[in-house]
């Protein structure tokens, strides 16, 4: 029984940390696009 709930348990502390570190990269992407955006929408303005 012990066994099992340090099972269960290492399973869900390994879920939550891949879940946010997905959602950090994810986050880190979506800004640098955004970032990236801008930039080309400066330049066609500027041109």
């Amino acid at each position: 029984m012990f066994n099992n709930v340090l099972a269960v348990l290492s399973i869900v502390i390994l879920l939550f940390i891949g879940y946010n570190l997905f959602y950090d990269i994810k986050d880190y992407f979506y800004t640098k696009n955004l970032k990236i955006m801008d930039a080309l929408l400066s330049n066609k303005i500027i041109i």
